[in-house]
């Protein structure tokens, strides 16, 4: 049986996964899926020639996950577990002016996107974390792929403690870090902008987002700040997708005025 070290770093690392795929099925039943034996992506059985040759999909027969399943892989993509109940579709607080946004996460959600880059602009409270938050649960209860919800100043902080052991060879975990952020099929930079700028800081962003600029893969920012306040490139990478900017008054003010009533 596999151990659980090991299926975590197939879930954070596509190549690991390629590996364990490679080897074959146990004999013993250890309950895992039989198809992808737990690391819930396959290649396609295809010549080489075929241009899906060597990719990685999600598992068709891990589709219908539990909920269990469900909140682990929620944890391990860094979704703060009590968002799978309030940061949902269905729990979004309309908000005037709002509806195209709301209908472009949702879209984009169920695979709609004509750019892989999609930004939420605004003040704190109008909704943004939300509608980013609610598209990584539905990424993941509709097995569409891996999922890395991370806060930009959190991201930088981990990264900062890797390469501060050694500058020339960052621990491994620092490095699957990094390479996880730039190659699962979405991720979250929440707040971006707000965090310590600094040329390294701004350096490792860029990596980041260039990866997944060039590879087409789906990223979801949110913003304090306007887009223009961010570096050129990286506000270059970003007026390429669809860019939102929420001109509502903070939810939670609403919510505290209509308390008072």
């Amino acid at each position: 049986m596999r151990g659980l070290r090991e299926l975590l770093a197939a879930y954070r690392d596509p190549e690991k996964a390629a590996t364990l795929l490679a080897e074959p099925p146990p004999d013993e039943d250890d309950g895992l899926c039989p198809t992808c034996h737990g690391a819930r992506f396959v290649r396609y059985d295809v010549p080489p020639d075929d241009e899906r040759f060597g990719k990685l999909v999600p598992c068709p027969h891990c589709r219908d996950t539990d909920s269990q399943t469900i909140d682990r892989l929620g944890a391990l993509a860094g979704l703060p577990p009590a968002t799978r109940e309030t940061h949902r579709f269905p729990r979004w607080q309309k908000s005037p002016g709002l509806a195209e946004c709301y209908n472009s996460a949702l879209a984009y959600a169920n695979g709609q996107r004509s750019h892989p880059f999609l930004t939420f602009a605004g003040e704190p409270g109008t909704g943004k974390t939300h509608l980013a938050i609610a598209i990584s649960w539905h990424w993941l209860e509709s097995a569409v792929g891996t999922v890395a919800y991370w806060q930009v100043e959190t991201l930088l902080d981990t990264l900062r403690q890797g390469y501060a052991q050694d500058k020339a060879a960052p621990l491994s975990d620092t490095y699957t870090t990094l390479n996880f952020a730039k190659k699962c099929s979405l991720l979250v930079l929440d707040d971006l902008g707000a965090e310590k700028a600094t040329d390294w800081s701004a350096a490792k962003l860029d990596e980041v987002i260039d990866h997944r600029y060039i590879n087409r893969l789906a990223t979801v920012v949110t913003l304090n700040v306007t887009p223009n306040a961010l570096p050129p490139r990286l506000a270059d990478r970003l007026s390429e997708g669809k860019v939102f900017v929420l001109n509502a008054r903070s939810y939670r003010r609403r919510k505290q005025e209509q308390a008072v009533q």
